[in-house]
C-alpha cells in the first residue's frame, strides 16, 4: 500500500487528549488519527450527499413547478453576468490621480492602493 505523510499542527490541548487516548487504547497517535479519519470521512460524505440531494430535490420540485424555471435562471444569470464587464479581461489603464474618473471602482482601488504612495 503506498503511503503518504501529512504533517499536522495541533493545539496544546488537542494533542495531549490525543496521546492519552492513544495511550489507554494501546495504539500510537498515528494509528488513532488514522482510524479516525477512516470513521469520519465516511460519515462526512454521507452528510454531504444528503445536502446535495435536498438541494436536487429543491432544484425539482421548482422545475415541475416552472417547466422554463431552469432555463429562465440560467438566461437571467447569464444577462446579469454580461452586464458588467470583466476587469480580468480588460487591459489595465494607470491614470494619474488628477485623470481619474471618480467612481466606486476608482474610489475602492485608490482606498486599497491608498498606503503605496
Amino acid at each position: 500500500m503506498d503511503t503518504k505523510t501529512l504533517p499536522v499542527r495541533l493545539d496544546v490541548e488537542l494533542y495531549r487528549r490525543l496521546k492519552e487516548t492513544a495511550e489507554l487504547q494501546g495504539s500510537t497517535m498515528v494509528e488513532l488519527v488514522r482510524r479516525s479519519l477512516e470513521t469520519f470521512l465516511p460519515a462526512l460524505a454521507a452528510a454531504e450527499a444528503e445536502v446535495m440531494e435536498a438541494r436536487l430535490r429543491r432544484l425539482q420540485a421548482l422545475a415541475e413547478a416552472g417547466p422554463d424555471y431552469l432555463d429562465r435562471s440560467l438566461k437571467e444569470a447569464a444577462l446579469a453576468e454580461a452586464e458588467y464587464g470583466d476587469p480580468m479581461e480588460e487591459e489595465l489603464v494607470i491614470l494619474r490621480p488628477e485623470e481619474a474618473e471618480e467612481g466606486e471602482a476608482t474610489t475602492i482601488v485608490r482606498k486599497a492602493l491608498g498606503d503605496l504612495g
